[in-house]
């Protein structure tokens, strides 16, 4: 696309009023209904010419790349690619006007796009629905409903979903208490990466619950989630090293993450840490010191 030359620059001078040019010459197009795009939910990221063309512009108003920041304009141009049929700009128009982007707060017209996205098969869409209706969000609060969405989006693969649902199994929100189901909602989304899920699944992992008791790989999983700055990982990584459960016993490590897990405002990291803090020798000290201090900086205590 020419468009695409003029924006990156690709074998002729960045120039992004020209590019602008060349998009607005795929969406001025003549376009009908019949015309739409077919959304293939397995393959989201597939657009049509014209879907494309206002993505582009949308995030140059965006982001005001080479333009002055005009939400509004970018708001415009996602409606256009939600008329060409690309589902992806529809939900981002429903979580536009549910939080108020542009200025423009509509909880009816923001239900209204997520629940067509919804019907198209887009699974972000179903696990935004499940979050306004669990939260109440200028809606009457639902947790049937939000529960039926997190498990239609948890089921689509969608890894928010499928940590939201897992919880509602496993804290028994509007369905029967399911730890069974919980736990392979929380192993579908620990997979892809959620740390709370991550974490969701460790604990099952050390307390032996549905499972069979495993320190090993709970201390593995928690370590996991504790990496991507999850909270509650990081204590219970803490106390799992200060005790050597599923490992060795590492006090620096202890005194680590407690430290972390206090940073975090974790609400029992103060009390662990000062109890560990007495039982490290002066080298474990330095050592963790040594961990929590960034190059040339100050420790994190």
């Amino acid at each position: 696309m020419l468009s695409r030359m003029y924006l990156q620059g690709q074998g002729v001078p960045a120039d992004t009023t020209e590019a602008i040019a060349w998009l607005h010459k795929v969406v001025d197009q003549r376009f009908s209904v019949d015309g739409r795009m077919r959304f293939d939910p397995a393959h989201p990221e597939l657009m049509s010419v014209r879907a494309e063309a206002a993505m582009t512009l949308a995030k140059i108003y965006m982001v005001g790349h080479g333009v002055p920041r005009d939400l509004r304009k970018a708001r415009d141009y996602y409606e256009m690619a939600s008329d060409a049929g690309y589902i992806p700009a529809t939900a981002m128009l429903g979580t536009a006007y549910l939080s108020g982007f542009a200025g423009d707060k509509n909880i009816d017209k923001g239900i209204k796009y997520l629940k067509e996205a919804a019907e198209a098969g887009y699974p972000a869409a179903l696990y935004q629905l499940g979050k306004v209706y669990y939260n109440g969000d200028g809606v009457a609060q639902d947790w049937t409903l939000a529960g039926a969405y997190f498990t239609t989006g948890a089921q689509a693969g969608h890894p928010g979903a499928q940590l939201a649902a897992a919880r509602m199994y496993d804290f028994g929100e509007s369905v029967a208490s399911d730890p069974k189901r919980a736990l392979t909602y929380y192993k579908e989304a620990a997979v892809k990466g959620v740390p709370a899920a991550q974490n969701a699944l460790a604990t099952y992992f050390y307390k032996g619950e549905v499972v069979d008791q495993n320190l090993v790989t709970a201390r593995q999983l928690f370590n996991t989630a504790a990496m991507q700055a999850q909270p509650d990982a990081m204590y219970n990584l803490a106390v799992m090293s200060r005790n050597g459960e599923g490992g060795a016993r590492d006090l620096s490590m202890a005194y680590v993450w407690f430290s972390l897990a206090k940073q975090a405002r974790y609400p029992d990291a103060e009390l662990a840490l000062a109890d560990v803090t007495p039982q490290l020798s002066q080298a474990e000290l330095a050592r963790a010191d040594a961990i929590l201090k960034p190059a040339g900086g100050t420790s994190i205590r």
